[in-house]
């Protein structure tokens, strides 16, 4: 299917397959129909209306991250777009995931979408940067380190390349892009403080 090595991102529901019957009506597509993972739990993916391809996790034996926000683990999750509001309307109406916007931080240009599932911050939509224009709308997927620079710095000698050297984004933390030697990308935040972090 010539699909690039790249990172999924599943979302957690409780019922995989009442979900995924909401997603053409809504302007989504089925990539996938729900399938079982043995006991692990119970899968699908999907695209958003703008093209976006995202996983449902209904849990079994496998309950999916069971560390957050610290070194090595999973922090955000980021549904970058061309094209927002059909994306963030298909979000709230498949999975029920009340959308808040906010300013652009550090940017003073444009809005940036919080997703807030259960009262709580793992996930975000926002437009693509016109240096974008040519990456296919996706989710990405950030890990939280202890320190940006020596993990990019890292990474070169391993093989990986750096899309987005380190940068400041107030509030949030130290932010960068990378590849790694196959060519899937993900980001790496070295987190603010809690007291100065959204959510």
């Amino acid at each position: 299917m010539a699909v690039p090595p790249h990172w999924n991102v599943y979302i957690a529901v409780n019922d995989v397959d009442a979900v995924s019957r909401k997603v053409p009506a809504a302007g989504g597509r089925d990539v996938m129909p729900p399938m079982d993972v043995m006991d692990a739990g119970r899968m699908a993916m999907i695209s958003d209306p703008t093209g976006a391809v995202v996983g449902l996790w209904e849990a079994k034996r496998h309950q999916g991250f069971q560390r957050v926000r610290e070194h090595g683990a999973v922090t955000w999750a980021e549904l970058l777009t061309d094209d927002p509001p059909p994306a963030i309307r298909f979000l709230s109406t498949v999975l029920g995931v009340p959308a808040e916007e906010m300013p652009m931080l550090g940017t003073g240009d444009g809005t940036y979408t919080l997703a807030r599932p259960a009262q709580t911050q793992m996930a975000g939509v926002m437009k693509k940067t016109p240096d974008m224009a040519g990456v296919p709308n996706f989710c990405g997927v950030y890990f939280e380190v202890n320190d940006a620079d020596a993990v990019v710095s890292r990474a070169k000698t391993l093989g990986g390349s750096v899309i987005a050297e380190p940068f400041d984004v107030p509030g949030i933390g130290r932010i960068s892009w990378l590849t790694d030697p196959q060519g899937a990308s993900f980001g790496v935040i070295k987190s603010a403080p809690p007291q100065n972090a959204v959510g």
